[in-house]
């Protein structure tokens, strides 16, 4: 399910590997991105909660699931001179579950990718402003993959409040021109914690030092963890 967020905190927002994974006993990434519990300083810093949310329609939700392009056709290449194109994966599911979104696709070679995502997105642009995916993977992990415009100050990593003692800084793997993206595996006592908490917000930080905090719906996230997880 896709919301809408006031047009003042995108303009905010917008104006401007490898290695085994590291058990953080709240969820798992990268050793050289490897996540911090938020001291007392971080978690004072003075953030603009934005609670002006306009629920929109849902036809208009997430892309279903994060793919990894199918290989190469040598076959179609030999044929016609020119690098074979990816197969377009196939949407096989598709389920709204509250404000969350359930999805299935098949893609190139065969194999299925399914994920439940949110996104958050500008009311009169239509831009998106935090899209949180989570994946689950041929080996049955969970991946978290989080979207934010750029235009942020990506040293300070992103602030995850659901349910835990303090917040979890989740440090930004990488930026395009179009987004910077966190993502971390979660682990299972830390996916318990987010199926039972009662609210999630997430802190960005602009390039002017300001922290906006951008709450997210917890309606039907039990339930769309359970069937991702089944």
């Amino acid at each position: 399910m896709r919301f809408l967020l006031s047009f003042v905190l995108v303009m905010t927002l917008l104006g401007a590997g490898a290695g085994a994974a590291v058990v953080t006993g709240i969820f798992t990434v990268e050793p050289t991105v490897m996540a911090q519990i938020v001291g007392d300083d971080a978690a004072s810093e003075d953030g603009a909660t934005m609670p002006r949310l306009q629920l929109a329609q849902a036809q208009t939700g997430a892309p279903p699931v994060p793919l990894s392009p199918p290989p190469a056709q040598p076959g179609a290449a030999a044929q016609t001179g020119a690098p074979a194109q990816p197969q377009a994966p196939v949407e096989t599911a598709r389920q709204e579950i509250g404000d969350w979104i359930y999805s299935c696709a098949t893609i190139g070679d065969g194999s299925q990718r399914c994920a439940i995502s949110q996104q958050l997105s500008d009311s009169q642009s239509n831009a998106t402003v935090l899209l949180w995916r989570m994946v689950r993977a041929p080996d049955s992990s969970i991946v978290a993959n989080w979207q934010t415009p750029t235009g942020i100050l990506v040293e300070r990593g992103m602030l995850l409040a659901a349910g835990t003692p303090q917040p979890v800084r989740v440090p930004y793997r990488s930026c395009s021109a179009r987004s910077c993206e966190a993502v971390a595996t979660l682990a299972d006592d830390f996916l318990q914690t987010l199926a039972a908490t009662t609210e999630i917000a997430i802190t960005i930080v602009a390039e002017d030092g300001n922290a906006v905090t951008i709450p997210m719906s917890v309606d039907g996230l039990a339930q769309a963890l359970t069937t991702l997880r089944q």
